[in-house]
């Protein structure tokens, strides 16, 4: 059923103020999307890398704004080639749920969350045709860009940087950041890098393409 659908159940008072069912969010293209029962023909690529280049890591807490869509790129390229577009999306359920920071995240008082956000991911990987639950090299992935994000964007260098290099046998990062990149940049870089993982020949942009990059 389409966010449209859902939303006349809801005027006509079939699903509204229902907390099993909850209700709809609008997204930057327009839909209307329900996150309790996430539908394929809802999620839109548009809209997933305009909310994960808004959304910065680690809540925020940063000596330099660094978005989600930066993460979510970097991570596509340290996993297997194979697993790069999972490794460009393993974070897309934050575009609808937000960033939620790892203390809090994996507690049982965030219990429901996690189970939302694997429902949204299982649709996500739906959508484009991913693997489920993720990979091993994405997770490691993952890991080895969080490290590299705590190593740069912290000052000082927080303890449990140097707790992660030590359990993976490592002195420093393996990898080092390209700088931090601003919201429409962190945009524009990841939708080209799920276009050239999807085999779209990339050109010039046009000119009201690059004006909707620059805007907000």
């Amino acid at each position: 059923m389409t966010g449209e659908e859902l939303q006349k159940q809801e005027c006509e008072g079939v699903t509204k103020n229902s907390y099993k069912l909850g209700t709809y969010m609008v997204t930057y293209t327009g839909k209307l999307f329900y996150l309790l029962q996430p539908n394929i023909d809802d999620i839109e690529i548009k809209d997933i890398a305009q909310a994960l280049s808004n959304c910065c890591r680690f809540a925020g807490h940063v000596s330099s704004f660094f978005s989600v869509a930066q993460h979510s790129v970097l991570v596509s390229y340290l996993c297997e080639p194979q697993n790069a577009l999972c490794g460009l999306l393993h974070d897309a359920s934050e575009a609808y749920l937000s960033d939620i920071v790892r203390p809090i995240k994996y507690t049982e008082s965030m219990e429901g969350y996690r189970d939302i956000e694997a429902g949204l991911e299982k649709a996500i990987s739906e959508k484009y045709s991913l693997p489920y639950p993720l990979p091993k090299d994405v997770k490691y992935a993952d890991d080895m860009a969080l490290i590299a994000e705590g190593y740069q964007l912290f000052k000082p260098v927080p303890v449990w940087v140097f707790d992660r290099l030590k359990a993976a046998g490592l002195e420093k990062p393996l990898v080092t950041l390209d700088g931090c990149w601003v919201p429409a940049v962190a945009k524009a870089k990841f939708m080209m890098r799920f276009m050239e993982l999807n085999g779209v020949k990339l050109g010039i942009p046009k000119p009201e393409e690059i004006k909707e990059m620059e805007s907000c």
